[in-house]
């Protein structure tokens, strides 16, 4: 579905990004005979790797995944800073609350990623008309989402902020 972007995404990073650098592209398709051929810069390279359409894939479709926030991942779930106000329907209870999702990773098919992004800013409106606006407002509205909504694929606080020598230190120092 998305490879029809690939041939103007290439040809965009080619004049755009990194320019001057030697690149490797890795493109990840079921469909290897819709790779474009572009021509690409001196240094450059694309390397195509085969993959099982999702639906034929042992594992079958990904409908919903998060990340879990580094800040709140060795914290017991009173410390997370869900929306404290019934006021708000970012709204969620202390009984209810499991892990606390960062606002910066989600995904998954297409249908799921429209119904929780249609779903938070629906939340988002109605709390703006009736003049509330929550601290953290659009990570509070995922999470509240994502309480009532599993993701089926949960990301470790790695896959998010990267395995530096501060985050590798901030994880290992709450173990």
């Amino acid at each position: 579905m998305y490879i029809r972007f690939l041939g103007t995404f290439l040809a965009m990073a080619e004049y755009n990004y990194l320019v001057g650098f030697r690149v490797h592209y890795y493109i990840f398709s079921d469909q290897p005979q819709e790779v474009p051929a572009i021509p690409l810069a001196s240094g450059m390279s694309l390397n195509l790797i085969l993959v099982p359409r999702r639906e034929d894939s042992k594992r079958g479709p990904l409908p919903v995944l998060s990340g879990l926030h580094l800040s709140y991942y060795y914290e017991s779930r009173d410390k997370f800073p869900y929306e404290c106000s019934p006021a708000s329907l970012s709204f969620v209870p202390l009984n209810e609350r499991d892990f606390y999702y960062a606002g910066a990773v989600f995904g998954g098919t297409v249908e799921e990623v429209h119904k929780l992004t249609r779903t938070c800013q629906e939340h988002l409106d109605r709390d703006r008309v009736n003049g509330i606006e929550a601290a953290w407002q659009e990570e509070r509205h995922l999470n509240l989402y994502l309480i009532y909504n599993k993701p089926t694929r949960l990301l470790s606080p790695e896959y998010i902020y990267g395995t530096t020598e501060g985050v590798m230190m901030h994880l290992r120092s709450r173990s």
